[in-house]
Parts: structure tokens; C-alpha cells; sequence
């Protein structure tokens, strides 16, 4: 706003044009990650203000707070882009893992002991047989149908326990087993190794990336769905056993 005094001393303001800060969106993640002047984001070293942004590729950043605190940089967009993508991937795998009970380093070795030797099974009355259908679908982006008449996927005519979903799996060696956690679950000794018969806890499992029956073939995709960096080690090691 600025002010326009005229011979007879009287005063009009007038309005200065107010500019609209530029923006950028990047496309190549999902969702899209949009950059506008002014606004304020964050990357391991710190917070930090987008100043300008020079074209479609640079933009001038000012960090606030951090190891480059006052320190203005020049970026281009698309690792910055990048950064957030990556971290927004972290934070979901954590809050998916959360979600499941897994939230330690003995979650993660669990998971990938479970993930290499686990094998998945379902009974289902005939009466829940389209429902869990549709469930495990949209659980895992996979057809129970696929498993249709074999051990992974048992229809009963009736049964009086409903829906029971398990996972059966070698017990492993006592300093292994120790390691596993096992969080509010019971885990049953069978003859042919070890067994947990919770069927929340297999919807977990199946939101995490498993399927029905074996599951080491499906360990990449595991990895790309639910575990975060810093669990890597110890589901590797999980898996290695």
C-alpha cells in the first residue's frame, strides 16, 4: 500500500498489485509434490524456506534451523522432490508397521524369519467364502481364488470358529527364537514345528505384503511395502536363517 498526497493535502491510498508466489508441482511421484515461495519444508539437515523458484529445475532455499541454519542453498527441485517422496514412503512403512505391532529390532527379524518360512492358511466357512475373497483382495492386490482347492485355502461347509487364518513355521534355534517377540500373540507347538492361529494378526501380515501359502518369494515386496531403513538388518538377518 502506498499513500499519494495531492496539492489540497488530501490523501488516497492505493493499493499496491500483490504478486502470487510461484509454484512448482513435481509429477513423477504420487501423490504429487508441490514447492511454493515462502513456504517451508524439511530434509535431514533441517527446515528450510523456498526463497525463489529460479525456473522448472533450481529454486533458492534459505535454511531455518539445523546443521545449515542462515545458510541459503541453491536445490534442484527434483531432489528435493525426492527427499520428501522418500520420507513420506518411511513414514507410512512406520505407521504401517506400527499399526501391525512391529515396531522393534526383534519385530523386524521376526517378520523376516516369518516372511522366509512362514506358510499362510485359511478355513473359511462357505458361508464367509466371498467375503474373505473380496477382503484378502483388497488386502493384499492378490486372488484368494488362485489358491482355490489347495491346503492354503480350506472351505468348510459350516464351522462354529468362523474365519480362521494361521501361519505354520519351523521353530527355529532357541538364540533365534529368543530374538522374536511375539507381541500379545500365542504361538503353539505343533508336531511339525511352530504355529500362530490369530487371524487379526494374519490381516496384518497380508496388509504388510504376505499372501497365502509360501511367502519367501514374495520377501522384495515386503521389503518395498513395510520395512523401513532402519529395520533392513534385522529382517535380513530374519530371512538369512
Amino acid at each position: 500500500m502506498r499513500l499519494i498526497r495531492f496539492a489540497d493535502k488530501k490523501i488516497i491510498k492505493v493499493a499496491q498489485p500483490i504478486s502470487t508466489p510461484k509454484e512448482v508441482t513435481v509429477n513423477v511421484y504420487k501423490p504429487p509434490i508441490k514447492f511454493i515461495e515462502g513456504n517451508v519444508y524439511k530434509d535431514a539437515a533441517g527446515q528450510y524456506k523456498v526463497i525463489s523458484i529460479d525456473d522448472d529445475t533450481n529454486m533458492t532455499v534459505t535454511y531455518i534451523d539445523g546443521m545449515f541454519n542462515g545458510q541459503t542453498r541453491q536445490y534442484t527441485i527434483i531432489s528435493r522432490a525426492k527427499i520428501i517422496h522418500n520420507e513420506d514412503v518411511r513414514q507410512n512403512q512406520l505407521n504401517r508397521m506400527t499399526g501391525a505391532g512391529f515396531t522393534g529390532s526383534g519385530d523386524f527379524f521376526e517378520l523376516g524369519y516369518l516372511a522366509k518360512q512362514g506358510m499362510i492358511m485359511a478355513e473359511i466357512p462357505k458361508s464367509q467364502q466371498q467375503w474373505f475373497e473380496e477382503m484378502y483382495t483388497r488386502l493384499t492386490g492378490d486372488k484368494a481364488t488362485n489358491y482355490s482347492g489347495g491346503i492354503y485355502q480350506i472351505v468348510k461347509d459350516e464351522s462354529k470358529y468362523g474365519l480362521q487364518l494361521r501361519i505354520k513355521f519351523p521353530e527355529p534355534d532357541d538364540q533365534y527364537l529368543a530374538k522374536m517377540k511375539f507381541k500379545n500373540i500365542d504361538v503353539n507347538r505343533t508336531k511339525s514345528g511352530m504355529e500362530i492361529n490369530n487371524t487379526n494378526y494374519i490381516k496384518h501380515l497380508f496388509k504388510l505384503g504376505f499372501k497365502l501359502g509360501n511367502n519367501s518369494s514374495n520377501i522384495p515386496a515386503i521389503i518395498s511395502k513395510s520395512v523401513p531403513t532402519e529395520g533392513l538388518a534385522d529382517f535380513n538377518l530374519g530371512t538369512s536363517i
